[in-house]
């Protein structure tokens, strides 16, 4: 099971007395820091059973970066206390031996705040000494024969709200086939109403983006606990981190979409989740996102430092402002959907949307100085795809989306090249995204833009900008009536009994007509043309005229490309006519399909950069082409 983090996994392989951690954080980073704490805790409760509490020392050797990352350095800090005290040390003597053992090496004020950290930690959650079970144990109400539901394996994590372990459900395991489950006990702080309340209504969720909730109730001795199917997969973070060749848009906005849809679910049956984030989400054997956890998540702390023992950087990084007000509006679908768009942030930018760090988060959530998280530096990422990170990031929770389903339509609709209502009001976008959706006619497009004598290169003014952007809307409605007239046009040919009859004589009429002239418009309408008709059906009786016709077409767009004049002529509507031609070898010269498609993908690669939508749409076309 790859739910485990891999400190906590290789920890497992030492006894518990002499885990060393040295060998557990020997190759640590400090982007891991939500994995190396949950780890600490884990190692020091089975280092303090065990009668071998883990010293300050230890910590600060082991982890190099434990001065600059304030969640390694408070549970450090608090771990250190709580092992000294349990040894009977005071806490006052115990915090002057910390300070004389850190000194110089971390600043006295940074122990300082961190103890107080960790005294509030004392007063508010109890969960990490009265959670401590010695494994393998032992849990849930007795069955007929005397033994209980459930034998407790292993953790799997720990956090605010209680801790998780791999467990066995002897209701549903048969002989040599054991049943294993996610087992979450919550801490004794819970409130065990809540907890079965929201419990009851995960369970009516189904949805192949979420964790099934299989089974809640208390224990004999009170304890309140709820169990999942267990997810054979990987944290979020972890799935990104180890990936050889970064996500791309597609992929990014899929992962997204699955994750909205899973959470509308939820939200249907009257659940909210109110902490989303990498950690709480697997991407299992197929790649798809499972949100675990969900429907049992708890308000947050009075300090919103404390929203986890561990992790904290995690749970602020994507905390809807209203949350982390603890408002009426903190318990709302809002948050959800806040946490969503910090998700695709973090997935299309690699930072978190509300700070990096703690103090970060915590300054950004307090002050909102900027009117919205950090926005996006990054001319590579396009414009669209960041107006809809921005608006499920929306400070104010009127102006997000109102429901997680439409974020997932709108990435659709991104994805699709279909406009957006609330966004593309202008017609050179609408132009655009319609272009977009019919590679087909892309070559008709560019040509009657030609044809006007508008330049789209790198140095065109400003005036010829303009008259470009009108050229294109009158295309865009050019090629809207003629796909129109080819439509009906070709439900009528397809009434006529005798189709390849009254197809030779249409192809006979067009060769006379390209041979009175030439131009860029006749040219497109050509290919189109040849297109249609190859491809329409109406030649399913004579398949080696319908071939003929169709590689005509190939002739026709190569003799037009190789009359084009390189240097007066735009990158990007070249680009446009190998993409074509390169699509259109496909099956038939796979050398030639990725000749032109390589082609394609230089002219991109130099002058369009930005557009990562068409450079991976060529990309998956070349793979293909291998």
């Amino acid at each position: 099971m790859m739910i485990v983090n891999r400190f906590v996994g290789i920890a497992e392989k030492f006894p518990d007395k002499s885990i060393p951690l040295d060998k557990v954080f020997i190759d640590a980073r400090q982007e891991e820091s939500d994995d190396i704490v949950e780890a600490m805790y884990v190692i020091a409760n089975r280092r303090l059973n065990a009668g071998h509490p883990i010293e300050i020392n230890e910590l600060t050797d082991s982890i190099p970066f434990i001065v600059e990352d304030d969640a390694v350095r408070d549970a450090a800090i608090e771990i250190s206390i709580r092992g000294l005290t349990a040894s009977g040390v005071s806490h006052e003597k115990a915090l002057e031996t910390i300070l004389e053992a850190t000194s110089p090496s971390i600043p006295e004020s940074k122990v300082i705040e961190s103890e107080k950290v960790s005294a509030i930690l004392r007063e508010t959650i109890t969960g990490i000494q009265q959670n401590d079970i010695q494994l393998p144990a032992q849990f849930g109400r007795d069955g007929y024969d005397g033994q209980a539901r459930y034998e407790l394996r292993r953790i799997l994590g720990s956090g605010n709200q209680g801790t998780v372990y791999e467990a066995t459900d002897r209701v549903f395991q048969e002989e040599g086939l054991p049943s294993l489950v996610a087992l979450k006990i919550f801490h004794s702080d819970s409130d065990p109403d809540r907890s079965k309340k929201e419990g009851a209504r995960a369970r009516r969720v189904r949805h192949k983006n979420l964790a099934r909730v299989i089974d809640q109730g208390e224990s004999e001795d009170g304890k309140s606990y709820v169990t999942y199917e267990l997810i054979e997969g990987q944290p979020l973070d972890a799935w990104v981190k180890q990936r050889r060749t970064p996500l791309t848009t597609q992929q990014t906005c899929k992962i997204v979409i699955d994750l909205a849809r899973g959470v509308q679910s939820a939200h249907t049956a009257g659940v909210i989740h109110r902490d989303i984030k990498p950690t709480n989400i697997l991407m299992n054997r197929d790649d798809e996102p499972v949100i675990t956890d969900f429907g049992i998540a708890h308000a947050v702390s009075s300090d919103p430092r404390l929203c986890s023992h561990y992790g904290t950087r995690g749970s602020l990084a994507f905390m809807a402002p209203e949350q982390f007000d603890q408002t009426s509006d903190g318990s709302m679908p809002s948050v959800d959907v806040y946490a969503l768009g910090g998700i695709l942030y973090w997935l299309t930018t690699g930072k978190f949307p509300n700070g990096d760090t703690v103090a970060e988060a915590m300054t950004w959530l307090e002050e909102r100085n900027e009117g919205g998280p950090r926005r996006i530096h990054d001319w590579t990422i396009d414009g669209r795809l960041q107006s809809i990170i921005y608006r499920a990031l929306a400070v104010e929770s009127s102006q997000r989306y109102q429901s997680p389903e439409m974020i997932a339509q709108d990435l659709e609709d991104y994805l699709a090249f279909r406009s957006l209502p609330w966004l593309d009001r202008s017609v050179v976008v609408k132009t655009q995204l319609f272009t977009r959706r019919n590679p087909l006619v892309v070559g008709l497009l560019v040509l009657i833009v030609l044809s006007v004598g508008i330049g789209v290169g790198g140095s065109v003014s400003s005036r010829a900008n303009i008259r470009y952007e009108r050229a294109q809307a009158e295309a865009a409605l050019s090629i809207e009536q003629l796909n129109g007239k080819i439509i009906l046009e070709q439900d009528r040919v397809r009434q006529v009994q005798d189709k390849a009859t009254l197809v030779r004589v249409f192809m006979k009429a067009w060769s006379d007509s390209i041979k009175t002239g030439k131009d860029e418009s006749l040219t497109a309408s050509s290919l189109f043309f040849l297109h249609m008709v190859s491809t329409s059906g109406i030649l399913d009786n004579d398949p080696e005229y319908a071939e003929k016709i169709f590689n005509q077409r190939i002739e026709v767009a190569e003799e037009y490309l190789a009359s084009i004049d390189v240097q007066q002529s735009s990158p990007i509507q070249l680009a446009f006519w190998h993409e074509m031609l390169g699509m259109w070898y496909q099956g038939e010269d796979i050398l030639k399909s990725k000749s032109h498609l390589l082609v394609a993908s230089a002219l991109l690669e130099e002058y369009a950069p930005a557009d990562t939508i068409w450079r991976d749409r060529l990309a998956e076309a070349i793979s293909k082409a291998e």
